[in-house]
């Protein structure tokens, strides 16, 4: 039996190494997201932060990516490598938090879930800014309840700092200074006269430490864009007034000047909000959902903790509430599952202890000697529950992409401007990728040739200044009638020449891959 708290740590340690080394090897393509990453670290690696700065994506991640360049020479390897690592990383301040609040053994069962669980651990092998945010994410809400639990200003700052920095990875990631300010503000009201002082130092303390970080890149935004932005790709006022269901693609949201009218972004709202809700069920995984549930039904075997269990309820109820005001994907709700997990470990010795007595009204004589296996043989249970996700591969569907650059790069040289759809593709050619979807003005195959000729810069791994027209467009003939209706009727020989098609695959949920070459008049 091990008994000592660094073994058990390192153990867990081990498991989360190997679970995450086992999803380097269950990769089959680049995230949709790596190339835009790789893009940007480019840049820094190159030291034209000017350029890398003007992207969407905020900067941490891809700056990381270009350190790790430097021992990996590989841009693949040095985006998994930084997302590899957060991954390991964030299980400490995941166990940390919840050893905090209830112990060490809800800590290191919290511990263990996270290392099995089917969404937190499919980010550290793949090339996007997840795992980096979960890190940070854990580690400033861990560092918030200790700056609360041990009124420490020091802590605070802190916190502050840590959340301030996670803004840089992602714009959301400054929400836990909202949360913890305002349970700061509003925590146990009957004493605010007696508080007041003490909770203004704190939250002075928690926004000094935000805004570190936080203000110089807004002010950056602003200079460039403007207007006060939390982001590139969102202002604060479409954030507040761009309500939308799950089905409307950033891209289509209402702009400013076009605000909804009340009942509309009400509706759009609660739909949202529904939608937000059923995602953080599933992410949150139904069996550790159903282990969570039972740790609110019944509470016998670990006791309530009142105030730190309103604290971290606060924070998935204040994300999902902001995140329904606009569109996300499952991938932004991921987070909050991390700093919940001890929910699932708290029903788990629920449900152990609601066995044990059960076992004991028939066998009490062999009690003890039950304890043990029955705990493992149910931790086991719930572990091969998880595995069938956890041993999935990722982005098998998408090879067909990946051939077909491939194929593009060994048959036709790099550097091609490609216009499609499917973001994977120009990445493996070596090319450049112009985009074919959100592309107004473009409903039929006239207007999507004259497009294609027309030089333009804002494709991915363009350099500033940089125009070209298209050398190829590939398209999928089960997904092109969404961008051109009458493209696969209208094709013409002798402005596009078919020179690939790659099969669609029986286990991709894409069609069949159609690549032509643009023909230029001599």
């Amino acid at each position: 039996m091990i008994k000592s708290e660094k073994q058990k740590l390192l153990l867990i340690f081990c498991a989360v190494f190997t679970v995450g080394l086992l999803q380097l090897f269950l990769v089959f393509t680049i995230s949709g997201d790596g190339p835009y990453y790789i893009n940007v670290a480019k840049s820094f690696y190159a030291g034209d932060f000017k350029a890398g700065l003007a992207k969407e994506q905020h900067p941490l991640y891809s700056l990381l990516m270009a350190l790790a360049y430097n021992l990996t020479h590989n841009w693949v390897a040095a985006g998994q490598s930084v997302s590899f690592i957060f991954g390991l990383l964030a299980v400490f301040p995941v166990y940390f938090l919840a050893k905090d609040i209830f112990g060490e053994k809800i800590g290191i069962l919290t511990a263990v879930f996270f290392a099995f669980h089917p969404f937190l651990c499919k980010y550290s092998a793949i090339i996007r800014s997840e795992a980096v945010y979960i890190f940070l994410f854990a580690c400033s809400v861990w560092l918030s309840w200790r700056a609360i639990s041990r009124q420490k200003y020091s802590l605070y700052f802190l916190a502050g700092l840590t959340a301030g920095l996670n803004y840089l990875n992602r714009p959301e990631g400054l929400g836990i200074s909202v949360v913890t300010g305002l349970y700061i503000l509003f925590h146990n009201l009957p004493q605010f006269k007696n508080t007041y002082k003490k909770r203004l130092i704190s939250i002075c303390l928690l926004g000094i430490g935000t805004l570190i970080f936080v203000s110089p890149y807004m002010l950056y935004i602003r200079d460039q864009s403007g207007s006060w932005q939390l982001s590139k790709k969102k202002s604060i006022i479409t954030a507040v007034f761009g309500c939308a269901s799950r089905s409307i693609p950033p891209a289509t949201l209402p702009s400013i000047a076009k605000i909804p009218s009340y009942s509309r972004m009400e509706e759009g709202y609660f739909r949202t909000l529904r939608g937000n809700v059923l995602t953080f069920v599933k992410v949150y995984y139904p069996t550790l959902f159903l282990l969570l549930l039972l740790s609110f039904v019944r509470r016998k075997a670990i006791p309530r903790r009142q105030e730190p269990e309103l604290f971290i309820g606060l924070i998935p109820v204040f994300y999902i509430l902001v995140f329904s005001l606009f569109y996300v994907s499952d991938r932004h709700l991921v987070p909050l599952v991390s700093v919940c997990l001890f929910w699932a470990a708290i029903g788990f010795y629920e449900l152990y202890h609601l066995i044990l007595a059960k076992v004991s009204l028939v066998k009490t004589n062999i009690m003890s000697a039950l304890n043990n296996k029955v705990f493992a043989v149910l931790l086991i249970g719930v572990i091969i529950t998880l595995l069938p996700y956890v041993l999935g591969p990722q982005d098998r569907d998408k090879i067909g992409q990946r051939k077909v650059g491939e194929w593009i790069k060994e048959n036709c040289g790099e550097n091609s401007f490609i216009l499609t759809d499917l973001d994977r593709i120009p990445f493996y050619a070596g090319g450049y990728f112009v985009p074919l979807q959100n592309r107004p003005g473009i409903d039929n195959y006239n207007d999507l040739l004259k497009f294609a000729k027309t030089p333009h810069e804002d494709g991915y791994g363009y350099e500033p200044g940089h125009s070209h027209s298209v050398d190829y467009i590939i398209i999928d003939k089960s997904r092109i009638a969404n961008y051109c209706p009458d493209f696969l009727s209208s094709v013409n020989p002798a402005t596009l020449e078919e020179v690939h098609v790659q099969p669609k695959l029986s286990h991709s949920t894409y069609g069949e891959i159609v690549v032509y070459r643009v023909k230029y008049a001599n």
